[in-house]
Formats: C-alpha cells, structure tokens, sequence
C-alpha cells in the first residue's frame, strides 16, 4: 500500500499498478485481482483518516456494523470495502519499505486503537479478554471468516496490535485495564466514542 497525502495522478497510479504486476511476475507471485491493482495499491491520507475513524462500519444508528462481503466489483472496488482493506493492511503483517516513519507510525498506531474498539463493538459485553476480542474479528456471527469476513487470521500478531490497541484505549479512559489480558468498558461510553467518529472530518 503506497500512501501520499493527495491522489495521484492517473498516470501515476498506472505506473505503480503495472510496477507492482510486474514485480509479481518477476517472482513468479499470482496476481490476485479479484479487487483491482488501482484500489487496493494506493490511499491518501485522508483515506486513513478514514478508515482509522471505522466510517466503513458506521451503520445509520451510529452503531458498528460489519457488511457481509460479496464476492463482486461492485461491492469489492466500493469505497467502503476499500477503507476496510486499508484498515486491515494496517493492521496485519507487513514490512515498511520507505516514507514518512513518524506519519507511518502515527497511522500504524491510529489503526490498532480502531481495531480495538471494532473488537469492543462486536463482542457486545461490558468485559473483553484478549482472546475474546481476537474471536470478535476473526469470526463473524454467521461463522464467516477471513476473506470472507474481516479478513484476519488468529494469530501472535493479532494479539500484539488489539493489546497496543486496548491499550490505548486503556491510556484514553475507555476501557479499564484489569490484568494486561483482561479489560471492562461501559457501553455507552463506547458508543458516545463511535459517535463522535461519525463528525471526524
């Protein structure tokens, strides 16, 4: 995922598309386009913004509401499902290549307090552990998982962000830290918190 703090040009965002084809081909890596090059390669910062601020979950009730994934352009190019993947890719293993550090670990972090409170948002109860959070987001009410939900796998990785994430959290007042693993929260705090979401602009 390239970031930059205005869209690009479409001739820019073409050259980075075939770039990166062509650095697949040169490793002999599947092309995976079942969600174009163009919408998954690249964000603005604003993107961040926004995806960090859960708007892709926001239901008209300002409550948090996972869409299920359909399997077709229209949903998989949609702005939303977009800044779904843009959280994810924050959120998942990866490596930085080069940038802006300080902006990338602003982001990085941004994006571990939102899954956080998306964890928060699917359990529903006023006390979460670690392993309760990681099977918020990794398993959807219906049994759907990975790609065919948030599109993570439970894993150490995992772990470490949603402990920085509730964390953070913790640091803000949201939740309660009771043992390291094991934290409580009042809902209607949470909810007044993803509300707020909603005027971020």
């Amino acid at each position: 995922m390239f970031v930059t703090p205005e869209p690009l040009a479409d001739r820019h965002l073409a050259e980075l598309v075939h770039a990166a084809c062509q650095l697949h081909q040169n490793h002999g890596l599947g092309l995976d386009r079942e969600v174009d090059y163009a919408v998954k390669l690249h964000a603005t910062c604003n993107d961040v913004a926004a995806a960090v601020s859960l708007c892709s979950f926001l239901a008209d009730d300002d409550m948090i509401e996972v869409q299920p994934v359909v399997v077709e352009p229209w949903f998989l190019n949609s702005k939303q499902f977009r800044l779904r993947l843009l959280l994810n890719a924050l959120t998942s293993p990866h490596s930085f290549l080069g940038g802006n550090v300080a902006l990338y670990e602003k982001h990085r972090q941004a994006a571990e307090r939102a899954v956080a409170m998306l964890a928060l948002s699917l359990h529903h109860g006023q006390v979460i552990t670690l392993s309760s959070a990681v099977a918020a987001i990794t398993l959807g009410p219906d049994g759907a998982s990975k790609k065919d939900y948030l599109g993570y796998a439970a894993n150490t990785y995992l772990i470490s962000v949603l402990h920085r994430g509730l964390a953070q959290l913790a640091a803000e007042g949201i939740v309660r830290d009771v043992d390291g693993s094991c934290f409580t929260l009042d809902q209607a705090v949470l909810h007044a918190v993803i509300t707020a979401l909603r005027r971020i602009p």
